[in-house]
């Protein structure tokens, strides 16, 4: 959507009309090219934004950070794993960031404009199934205050026949601290095996838990 805003909030973000609001919460895909430089610049970096990590993961030899980020790019595996990028919470909008200073133009002006007919975030996707695919895309619709469903709704609707959907199985899971108190309320429909998995919990909980020392004081419902 045009909508979407990048910039200092840490995710891309969308409200909408219904007051939920929907980001990205992690994005990772591969490239299906062995030039390093190559797949940076098409991305908006170069190296010199990036730090080299001790070792690499995930069956590549070699691993870059990207400084101040969560952003992370493999490379130097086998001759068809290519280049990949992972981009988990805030290092989504770091790739949209890069990314849309790239599309950038020099107006005669000399100053540098954005085509605002380009949507980036379509653009950026574009760009990563034209050359790759994406491995993991996770979408997060956030439900605070005003709560359409808590965790044990949903255990009640699913156990009463009223949840009509393609998913077989149904988890809950919950966590306590050693007072008894419950830190943790999760769902899970489907499976991580197959392509499509829902997870909906009490993110005012697990920020909580998080972080004591800023606590939230309303509710918040998370789906992913």
């Amino acid at each position: 959507s045009n909508n979407i805003m990048v910039g200092d909030v840490m995710d891309l973000v969308e409200s909408l009309q219904n007051g939920l609001r929907c980001s990205i919460d992690w994005l990772s895909f591969t490239i299906n090219s062995l030039d390093l430089q190559s797949v940076l610049s098409d991305f908006g970096f170069c190296m010199s934004d990036f730090y080299e990590c001790p070792k690499g993961a995930n069956g590549y030899r070699r691993m870059l950070r990207l400084s101040g980020s969560n952003l992370r790019v493999l490379y130097d595996g086998g001759d068809n794993m290519g280049v990949h990028f992972d981009c988990s919470g805030s290092a989504v909008s770091d790739l949209v960031r890069y990314f849309s200073d790239s599309l950038m133009v020099e107006t005669p002006f000399g100053t540098m404009a954005f085509d605002m007919e380009i949507v980036v975030v379509q653009e950026l996707l574009s760009r990563i199934l034209i050359n790759g695919h994406i491995s993991r895309l996770d979408l997060a619709i956030d439900n605070m205050q005003n709560i359409y469903y808590r965790v044990p709704e949903l255990e009640e609707i699913w156990n009463a026949k009223r949840c009509c959907c393609h998913f077989k199985t149904f988890k809950r899971i919950t966590e306590r601290d050693s007072s008894g108190a419950l830190v943790g309320d999760t769902v899970y429909l489907g499976s991580r095996s197959s392509e499509l998995m829902v997870r909906v919990y009490n993110k005012q909980m697990e920020s909580n838990r998080k972080y004591p020392e800023n606590p939230i004081d309303y509710e918040w419902v998370r789906w992913e």
